[in-house]
């Protein structure tokens, strides 16, 4: 049997993060996840899982010793915003320049950002990475909480915590309530090619049934969008011909960058929200959406994601517990 000071069960980015951070306090660390991460291609299309990293998100990163490895493989740095409303005259435009910043973020595809955390875990002589691997059952004595796997392997801790996502099963098995609430909205997202050069500049429209955000990606013609939708439109826009969804979009986002076109498949997820009551228990720790879970795009506003509140939103997948995955989700600077 196994025994460590800490057992993290989650290794996307909230678990890796903080198996990163406790590295070199003198603890044990142990990471517990169902999939070993693959590196990206370079050549690869982009991933339509993506995040907006702001200037807390960058300092924690490079604190974790990980940002100079992602901006090496795949980052889009932005400068500026515009926030408009649809139906009115409503319009908030600023860039870095005039808020005295080198840059106002970073767009960067949830894979890299995860193999970048994996790699450094991975050179950590205290983090044990224990990948495939899936929990099984949970007990919690007065000194140790004791894990067993589906392999049966066993492992003692003395401090369990929870990166399993949303739907946490470590969060089920400590019976900690739950608040929930739905935002009945959906999320569209999906990769697309304008017309116009992007200019590096984040955009977000108001309009009747939602938002829709357009983050640029590397690619001066290529952005991520998140589009909030009430469930019926959703399903009606994720149907539909290219062509019809290519007008649709151009339309709702004020021909904005002119004619904008699918450059990817089409996803859809359920806008909604948890919170729990409770945060830590006995030998028992909750962090990320395990902890508190948002929508990417609510139905009158645009939430932070990404590594706590910022400049922007972006959007991720996350684990839930125990192998299966979730989205969206976020990773708190307060880990």
């Amino acid at each position: 049997m196994q025994s460590v000071d800490v057992a993290i069960v989650g290794g996307g980015m909230v678990g890796l993060a903080v198996a990163c951070g406790l590295q070199g306090s003198g603890l044990r660390v142990a990471v517990l996840d169902h999939v070993v991460p693959q590196p990206l291609a370079n050549d690869a299309s982009p991933q339509l899982r993506v995040s907006a990293i702001n200037a807390a998100s960058e300092k924690l990163l490079t604190r974790l010793g990980v940002w100079s490895n992602i901006v090496a493989r795949r980052a889009s740095c932005y400068h500026g915003m515009e926030v408009w409303d649809k139906d009115s005259f409503g319009r908030i435009t600023f860039d870095d320049a005039s808020m005295g910043y080198s840059h106002l973020g970073h767009i960067v595809e949830n894979s890299v950002i995860h193999y970048a955390l994996w790699q450094k875990a991975q050179q950590a002589a205290d983090i044990t990475l224990m990948a495939p691997a899936e929990l099984q059952q949970v007990a919690w004595g007065e000194n140790d909480a004791f894990l067993t796997l589906k392999d049966g392997a066993m492992l003692t801790a003395r401090l369990v915590i929870a990166a399993d996502g949303a739907n946490s099963w470590l969060r089920n098995k400590a019976d900690i309530p739950l608040t929930f609430w739905d935002y009945r909205h959906h999320a569209l997202v999906a990769t697309i090619r304008t017309e116009e050069p992007h200019g590096a500049v984040a955009r977000q429209v108001f309009h009747g049934e939602g938002i829709l955000a357009f983050l640029p990606l590397s690619d001066p013609h290529l952005c991520s969008i998140v589009w909030s939708l009430s469930p019926q439109d959703a399903e009606r826009m994720q149907q539909s011909g290219d062509e019809a969804f290519n007008q649709a979009l151009t339309i709702a986002f004020d021909n904005r960058l002119g004619l904008c076109r699918l450059e990817s498949e089409r996803q859809v997820f359920p806008l909604t929200g948890r919170y729990a009551r409770q945060f830590a228990a006995h030998r028992l720790a909750l962090v990320g959406d395990a902890a508190h879970h948002h929508p990417s795009a609510g139905r009158a506003r645009r939430q932070p994601r990404l590594y706590g509140r910022g400049r922007t939103g972006g959007r991720s997948a996350s684990a839930s517990a125990p192998g299966q995955r979730h989205w969206p989700t976020s990773l708190s600077p307060s880990l």
